[in-house]
């Protein structure tokens, strides 16, 4: 129900979440700590050996990636109790990283961004929608 609610509300105030400077840079700060794992991934992905042993390694480290990042999520207390100050210096240094990068530029100004950017919300809301709806269609089959 809050999700349903969630949805409504951001479609109906896209509009004004995309003029908004705080949603600006509130966004870009979160999308920046989730970019800097993402930079990471990059630059370790350059420094491996092109070819076939390449998708080989490449595929090694994804799956482990993958049972990392689900151990660290199954622990995720014990975790955050052990390793507080990377974990607290990591995500600080993406956040504060991205927040420095989005100052730099400034929100968007021109109209056709601000467009985009309503729809982009607004289709967020419809994925949200649908997939409500794929849910309860494959329960009800």
């Amino acid at each position: 129900m809050f999700m349903l609610l969630g949805g409504v509300c951001l479609f109906f105030f896209a509009p004004k979440m995309a003029r908004s400077t705080t949603f600006f840079y509130s966004s870009a700060t979160l999308l920046g700590g989730i970019g800097f794992a993402l930079l990471l991934i990059f630059i370790l992905y350059r420094f491996l050996p092109r070819g076939k042993t390449a998708y080989g390694l490449l595929s090694i480290l994804w799956v482990s990636s993958l049972y990392a990042a689900g151990e660290t999520w199954n622990r995720f207390g014990e975790v955050l109790h052990e390793k507080l100050p990377y974990v607290v210096v990591y995500l600080t240094s993406g956040a504060v990283i991205a927040f420095i990068l989005a100052y730099r530029l400034g929100p968007p100004v021109h109209p056709r961004t601000l467009d985009i950017l309503t729809w982009a919300l607004q289709v967020l809301y419809q994925l949200h929608d649908l997939r409500e709806a794929m849910d309860s269609s494959i329960l009800f089959l």
